[in-house]
């Protein structure tokens, strides 16, 4: 534990002989700023697109798998609810809303809430998205 300490102290002091904490900062800023200029047109392209109610149930669904990912797995959520940290803190990244239902798949055509569309999104996810992949080399 002494060890990463002296590690991470070790890459700090390697940054700061090449950048300045102003160079720093000014990078932050930029990065922040360029947020904002890439995600815009995301923005703009999708903000007055309708949804039915199949896609809400859909986007409620994949909510609830975060949840339960973030609950269970999620290292620095686990860390926070094990040391007794302030618990509105360490929830504040789940979504406000999420929905679950008993033993529910979206691919289940015989479940009473089955949607084509919705079972189709989820083959996706499952078969391609997550998936290990080498996202940095992949094409479109």
């Amino acid at each position: 534990n002494n060890n990463n300490n002296n590690n991470n102290n070790n890459n700090n002091n390697s940054i700061n002989q090449i950048f300045t904490q102003r160079q720093l900062f000014d990078f932050v800023v930029d990065l922040g700023l360029g947020f904002v200029t890439l995600y815009s047109p995301f923005i703009d392209l999708n903000r007055f697109k309708c949804f039915n109610k199949q896609q809400r149930d859909f986007q409620l669904f994949r909510r609830s798998r975060y949840v339960e990912f973030n609950l269970l797995y999620d290292r620095g959520t686990l860390f926070g609810l094990q040391s007794q940290g302030r618990i509105e803190s360490i929830l504040m990244s789940l979504p406000a809303t999420a929905k679950w239902r008993y033993n529910w798949s979206p691919t289940d055509s015989s479940n009473k809430y089955y949607c084509e569309e919705m079972a189709q999104q989820e083959k996706e996810l499952i078969e391609f998205y997550l998936q290990p992949q080498d996202w940095v080399s992949l094409t479109p």
